[in-house]
């Protein structure tokens, strides 16, 4: 049999900004901690949560994450966050 030599070729990433990313990672520590954040949070698990077979479970988490989008909505109407966010 022949001698088959091939090269992969490497992924070399030289963009600074993603190096710093990479090397210290991507998450934002502040996030999540406004109220604009926690009602797309709350949102996305309202969401999720329809996937739910057992409707029992499902009911409940809908039921949490509509109060809290409830009162989130009501501290953005009346604090100004949205348009701080």
């Amino acid at each position: 049999m022949g001698n088959f030599q091939f090269k992969v070729p490497e992924l070399v990433v030289t963009n600074p900004i993603l190096l710093w990313l990479f090397n210290h990672g991507w998450e934002d520590p502040e996030w999540g901690k406004s109220e604009a954040n926690q009602l797309t949070l709350a949102l996305a698990i309202n969401q999720l949560a329809a996937r739910f077979t057992d409707a029992g479970t499902r009911a409940a988490i809908q039921g949490a994450t509509a109060k809290a989008v409830a009162g989130l909505s009501q501290k953005i109407v009346a604090g100004g966050v949205a348009a701080r966010a």
